[in-house]
């Protein structure tokens, strides 16, 4: 091959490799911006960046291959030739596209004809910048691609920036007119390139465009202010299905470090009990600081589906989120269980929300950010990116994070509700310690394979075989271990943000989950301990690390928190205040704490609980049937010893009587003329959760 033959064949390549980057980048850029776009984006960190760089190789490599093959007899750079060659490559890249789009199939027409042209655009236009001859692909590919890297730059510098924004969709959507802002700066290098200036002067110009967004970050994280007014912040986090003698806070086997920390700086209480053994009335009772209704015996099914309209905050009982917005405090509240929502008054007083729904399935795999060459490889590859439920707690931890930094200057009450580890179990791999059949557990959803399991014919509830038991206990433990980080996630925000000082932090749960001690699993279905004994921990400034062994009751929350950031309890409110045990400044009277067990669809009757001092006694409200636990000598609650000990069993009876006189304990009682109907939402909630 002569010399000249060989520079001619060497600026054929150089001119169609120039292309190559700008093309691969464009489509990586679209990716991530359309990722963004999604309703359970879950954020971008440093793991996910390798999937990134893995989907633009890729997208290099096709565009590569193809241009390899429109242009294997081209030998030549200059004249008409050369024009045809850089047509052909045109049209083969854009056919790529059409083919990954088709494939995907969920990019919309209008967006697929945008990406054409654009990708139709990059290769032709230094034929439409020629001047006289000249040669421009390379400093137009330099231009584009650094326009390109500026404006993914100022994307992901964006991320926390815009994560709570309500506006977030449309700001993600006018995303490309940061490249029209960041292509006046590369054109800028085009012209010092035509110029042939120093090699230094060449790198500024490139560097400049891509690094600006991130030193405008550094800029403004470096101006974190320090200790700002003196009302002090509240987070509260609850975590649906979390059951205290799990975790190793509570001398559990499953480590909890994030809860102990906190437990080593803050209050412990030993004993808390949740008001119902599922997450609606427990809740609705906890921010209410009420007991909630339960259900009437022999109410049937039909009846309490249109009952559950009722299961709400009273709407002339403010909620401790309206009391601290109407003091001056930034307000949010992240939910990830849609029964948690606007139309139960749960968040109410919340400036900035979220409700996610926590059984969304979404792909998952290392091209998660890469959302179109994802769904091309899951078609051709399944393995490649499996379906999984949404990671919520993800999502809210970012939510949380991005909160704090946002009102780190002003006093903030922030509200998180984990639904990890409620069902479907479905922790991280680093938080799995069994191999299973599934790696899903979810009984209620066919999606995650154990439909073909028998059922119980009395309680409906899968049975499986003792191995597979274990396997599913290990992935709610999984699921605890990876709350638990979560939860420390949070508290580092606090710290990096410099208002951990000044901010009370409250972890506890709704109810807990059964494991086949009493013979079922998951919960709602009864009000053993491992169902109503909650997690409680405390920290925060002037607070001592000190273990409660008074039991305290959901209703007693929000007068405590309350309390504790110098608010009145509201009178509504029929909780008491715990402070006294909390700053250990004072004792309070041993008072019992109650309990229903209100879903009719998971129980065999209507139930109802007392605990006082080392006893507890349930209490069937259809048969009457008693069972009588001392809790202190059988903590396993296996011994019912109601026989031998009448007395105490009558003590208890009437406490739960006088205690279901002192409110409308049943929905029977509360019922207005006509109930709410029981709309197409609230039982697409009720189904998507499990509970139908």
């Amino acid at each position: 091959m002569s010399p000249t033959h060989r520079n001619l064949t060497a600026r054929l390549w150089a001119g169609r490799g120039a292309l190559l980057l700008p093309s691969a980048l464009f489509l990586t850029c679209f990716e991530l911006m359309k990722a963004r776009r999604s309703s359970v984006w879950m954020g971008a960190d440093l793991a996910d960046w390798p999937g990134v760089l893995l989907g633009l190789g890729t997208y290099l490599a096709l565009f590569g291959v193809l241009t390899q093959g429109v242009c294997w007899k081209s030998a030549r750079l200059t004249g008409p030739r050369r024009h045809a060659v850089l047509l052909r490559q045109a049209a083969a890249v854009v056919l790529a596209w059409l083919l990954f789009a088709l494939i995907c199939g969920t990019v919309r027409g209008p967006t697929i004809a945008l990406v054409a042209a654009t990708l139709f655009g990059l290769w032709v236009g230094p034929l439409l910048l020629n001047r006289g001859g000249r040669d421009l692909t390379a400093p137009w590919s330099v231009l584009c691609t650094v326009a390109l890297l500026a404006g993914a730059s100022s994307l992901v510098v964006s991320d926390d920036l815009s994560i709570l924004s309500p506006d977030r969709l449309t700001l993600v959507t006018v995303w490309p007119a940061v490249y029209a802002l960041e292509v006046g700066l590369a054109t800028a290098w085009v012209w010092l390139f035509c110029r042939n200036p120093s090699v230094y002067l060449k790198g500024a110009a490139i560097a400049l465009p891509i690094a600006f967004p991130f030193l405008v970050l550094a800029t403004h994280a470096s101006s974190l202010p320090g200790k700002i007014g003196t009302k002090p912040n509240l987070v509260l986090i609850t975590c649906d299905a979390l059951r205290a003698d799990c975790c190793s806070a509570y001398g559990g086997d499953v480590p909890t470090p994030a809860i102990e920390a906190l437990a080593d700086r803050g209050v412990l209480f030993e004993r808390s009990y949740s008001l119902a053994p599922w997450t609606l009335p427990s809740m609705v009772g906890m921010f209410e600081s009420a007991y909630p209704s339960g259900i009437a015996p022999h109410t049937p099914e039909d009846r309490w589906l249109l009952d559950l309209a009722l299961c709400r905050i009273d709407d002339e009982t403010p909620t401790l989120a309206e009391l601290l917005a109407a003091s001056g405090y930034a307000t949010g509240g992240f939910t990830a269980n849609a029964l948690l929502q606007g139309r139960n008054g749960m968040l109410r007083g919340f400036g900035r929300t979220a409700v996610l729904s926590h059984r969304t399935p979404v792909r998952t795999g290392v091209l998660r950010q890469l959302p179109v060459l994802q769904s091309v490889t899951a078609r051709l590859w399944p393995m490649s990116a499996p379906e999984r439920p949404v990671d919520t707690t993800r999502i809210l931890t970012r939510y949380a994070r991005r909160f704090i930094r946002l009102h780190r200057e002003e006093p903030f009450f922030l509200w998180l509700h984990f639904m990890d580890p409620h069902a479907a179990y479905n922790p991280p791999a680093e938080y799995r310690t069994l191999e299973g059949p599934h790696p899903v557990f979810c009984n209620s959803d066919p999606r995650w394979g154990w439909a073909g399991y028998p059922r119980d014919p009395e309680t409906g509830d899968i049975v499986l075989p003792p191995a597979e038991e274990r396997y599913v206990e290990s992935l709610y433990r999984g699921e605890v271990r990876y709350v638990d980080q979560c939860i420390g996630r949070v508290v580092d925000a606090l710290v990096r943000s410099r208002v951990e000082d000044r901010t009370f932090v409250c972890v506890t749960s709704d109810h807990g989950e059964e494991f086949w001690e009493h013979g079922r699993y998951g919960h709602g279905q009864s009000l053993f301990d491992e169902l109503v004994r909650v997690p409680l921990v405390v920290a925060g400034p002037g607070l001592a690390a000190r273990r409660v062994e008074h039991r305290v009751s959901g209703i007693d929350l929000m007068p405590t928190v309350s309390d504790l950031v110098g608010l009145p309890p509201e009178p509504r409110w029929t909780g008491h205040s715990l402070v006294e045990l909390v700053t250990g400044m004072g004792t309070l009277p041993d008072t019992p704490c109650f309990a229903h067990s209100t879903n009719p669809l998971v129980t065999a009757e209507p139930l109802q609980a007392v605990i006082s001092e080392e006893w507890k006694l349930v209490l069937g409200l259809e048969s009457g049937q008693m069972l009588l636990f001392n809790t202190e000598q059988d903590p396993l609650e296996a011994a019912d010893l109601s026989e031998t000990h009448p007395e105490q069993v009558r003590l208890l009876r009437s406490r739960l009587t006088e205690w279901s006189a002192s409110f409308p304990s049943t929905f029977e009682e509360r019922r207005i003329e006509e109930s709410p109907p029981a709309d197409g939402e609230l039982m697409e909630q009720l189904r998507h959760i499990g509970y139908l």
